[in-house]
């Protein structure tokens, strides 16, 4: 089968068994030598389209339906890049073309648009064209019930950072508490010449790592989540980074150095280049990992760690060694320790005998990780189908939710791994849902049944397009496919 992108035979391009053209495109995935391409090609004259993946590069998908309105492109490429952002009720996908899709739950604007365009839910990004952020997207965060993108604008000086949905708290860091969607053409302010590299919009708050690697949030501030010592709410980027005395400027403690962050429900975590973590504000559930020190208190976690999620009280980190270990609330198994006593230090997760984990995402209350075998394992809360187990109903019949991990349903080590028609790449979790990236391009989510209506029906976050004939999507505790 033809690669998406042809070889390059000297001076000539291979377009099909036999057939030449003079035409030198760019090729960037070659593989083998041109002899063995041409052998290979004229062997198995497969080509796109055919609904048979080729390998090795030359396909991410195949699924032979000449659609664009699903996961694989008829370019036999997917239109998503391994980025996803879910939100409370709302998902994103970053596409391939730099622009952002959102879905399910857009009563606030969350979604990129105002509710009176599309209606309060949004059943699939099929039904919506790309949010209008009118630059290219890098990164992309979805918090309580708004959304942040980090863009690439060519000129610093014009900003680099936007955000739309509800702006409780002034969350959305334009200076105003009002509502924004579509998206503003206003860019958050942080800091002459600064710019951001990532973003996480957490519950009515938002961080920002910038260019020089320190941090800098703004929103509510009532556990000093904003990692200034006052609680005092900041509708825009302060002029310190995280760990600077907002009165003196006070640098002792600041953050420098970092690569990621992630906000969850008061409280915040961001990943140093040394592979530490640090995390400020509410520490009621020892979501912060350990005390901290300084003013305000931030602790300072040695992990080795390449990639942190964090959820509504509870934190996981990956190590460079594929060892997942959280911390944090507990009272489902969110930590995965077959406990449901709050964990106030890093704990290690068991995924089975042999078992590495590649990525990590979390929900408000469960916690998913990608396996080295490329099946995927969640564990924590159980009801609304978000661990992919089953469970819906958050009083089940007989009035135990089948929790994962919390000391009396199954432990993270024997749940059964979630496996997909190819490998999974990158995982997130929204307040009762999952989403799962796959290799050959597609998507898949499930869960969604709990969402304080009903546990049959949810905003349409896992974007199957599936409708009750009311509106309403429809919960699945087996992973659905994302139309695009």
């Amino acid at each position: 089968m033809l690669k998406s992108q042809p070889l390059i035979l000297s001076a000539f391009l291979f377009i099909g068994c036999g057939q030449l053209s003079n035409s030198t495109p760019e090729v960037t995935d070659i593989t083998s030598s041109p002899t063995e391409e041409l052998e290979q090609a004229c062997f198995y004259p497969g080509r796109c389209g055919d609904g048979v993946r080729r390998g090795g590069g030359y396909e991410e998908c195949d699924d032979g339906n000449g659609s664009n309105a699903d996961s694989c492109m008829t370019t036999c490429v997917s239109p998503i890049t391994p980025s996803l952002a879910l939100g409370d009720f709302t998902s994103c996908a970053l596409l391939r073309s730099s622009t952002i899709k959102c879905w399910g739950y857009t009563a606030q604007g969350q979604a990129g648009f105002p509710s009176s365009t599309y209606g309060q839910q949004i059943l699939s990004p099929s039904a919506v064209p790309v949010v209008p952020v009118s630059y290219p997207a890098t990164q992309i965060s979805g918090g309580f019930a708004h959304t942040c993108a980090v863009l690439k604008t060519q000129n610093a000086s014009t900003g680099s950072l936007k955000c739309w949905g509800a702006n409780n708290s002034g969350c959305l860091g334009l200076g105003h508490e009002s509502q924004v969607s579509p998206p503003s053409s206003t860019f958050v302010d942080l800091g002459t010449g600064r710019t951001a590299t990532y973003v996480s919009a957490g519950a009515n708050f938002t961080c920002a790592v910038l260019d020089n690697g320190t941090v800098k949030c703004w929103g509510t501030n009532n556990q000093k989540e904003l990692g200034y010592n006052n609680t005092t709410k900041l509708t825009a980027p302060g002029t310190n980074g995280v760990g600077a005395a907002a009165s003196t400027g006070d640098s002792s403690n600041q953050i420098t150095s970092a690569i990621a962050v992630g906000a969850g429900n008061q409280f915040a975590c961001a990943l140093l280049s040394t592979g530490y973590v640090r995390c400020w504000g509410s520490n009621g559930s020892g979501q912060r990992g350990g005390a901290g020190s300084g003013t305000p208190p931030i602790s300072n976690i040695d992990l080795s760690a390449s990639a942190i999620a964090v959820g509504s009280s509870h934190v996981c980190a990956l190590t460079s060694g594929g060892v997942v270990k959280c911390w944090g609330s507990n009272w489902a198994g969110a930590v995965g320790n077959n406990s449901t006593s709050d964990a106030y230090s890093p704990v290690t997760v068991d995924l089975g005998t042999g078992r590495t984990a590649t990525a990590i995402g979390v929900g408000d209350f469960h916690s998913c990780a990608v396996l080295d075998n490329g099946t995927v394992k969640c564990w924590g809360f159980g009801a609304g189908g978000r661990l992919g187990q089953g469970e819906v109903d958050v009083a089940p019949a007989d009035g135990v939710v089948d929790n994962i991990g919390d000391g009396v349903g199954t432990s993270v080590a024997d749940t059964t791994a979630l496996s997909f028609s190819s490998a999974a790449i990158a995982i997130d979790g929204g307040y009762d849902f999952t989403c799962a990236l796959l290799s050959d391009g597609g998507m898949r989510c499930w869960g969604g049944g709990y969402d304080g209506v009903t546990a049959s029906t949810n905003f349409g976050q896992l974007g199957d397009g599936s409708n009750d004939g009311g509106g309403n999507g429809l919960t699945s505790t087996v992973p659905v496919t994302v139309l695009f």
